[in-house]
């Protein structure tokens, strides 16, 4: 439907006059399911390619699931109990979600992967490459706010770590942010 396709930030008008959103003016925000999740993951670090049968068997449609033992991305992010049938998910905002992503090795591996494809890109600065960083991850540019805050982060561990390790750092909070696990 339309409502459906349509951007979940409405105009100030159909904010003021539909604040519950109960003539579908927009789509209302929510979050990713697991499976999208990590499949934004992979798309972000090159794990998945739709010009490449081969890595398209990496997507989580495709993931082998044990119904004793799910990966723990899918516990976290309320997968539903493989040995029932389920209408409807549970979508759940929880700590252990943030805790999740910030501490998850998958994840630290997909930020180091990720990092690995933006820096063979040669003769970018250091703007470039946030924003790279920002249209892999997010899919948009960062805001003015974003990108001062994304230079600070990376100036002031310069001497300490390599340029690589800190990209890192960043891709890894941009996966961890809110922005990347809701759908607008």
């Amino acid at each position: 439907s339309n409502a459906y396709q349509m951007s979940s930030s409405g105009s100030q008008l159909s904010l003021e006059k539909d604040p519950e959103n109960q003539l579908f003016s927009r789509q209302n925000r929510r979050r990713l399911q697991a499976e999208a999740i990590r499949d934004a993951m992979l798309v972000s670090s090159g794990q998945i390619s739709f010009h490449n049968t081969s890595l398209e068997k990496n997507r989580s449609l495709f993931h082998k699931i044990n119904r004793n033992k799910l990966p723990e991305l899918f516990e976290v992010f309320d997968y539903p109990n493989p040995g029932l049938v389920s209408g409807n998910r549970n979508t759940s905002s929880v700590p252990t979600q943030a805790l999740f992503m910030m501490n998850n090795e998958f994840i630290m591996k997909q930020a180091q992967l990720t990092t690995e494809l933006i820096t063979k890109k040669q003769g970018m600065d250091l703007k470039e490459k946030i924003r790279l960083i920002f249209l892999t991850c997010l899919n948009r540019e960062p805001s003015g706010e974003e990108m001062d805050a994304s230079i600070r982060f990376l100036e002031e561990s310069k001497e300490k770590k390599s340029e690589d390790f800190r990209l890192d750092g960043l891709v890894h909070s941009l996966f961890a942010c809110l922005d990347f696990r809701y759908l607008n």
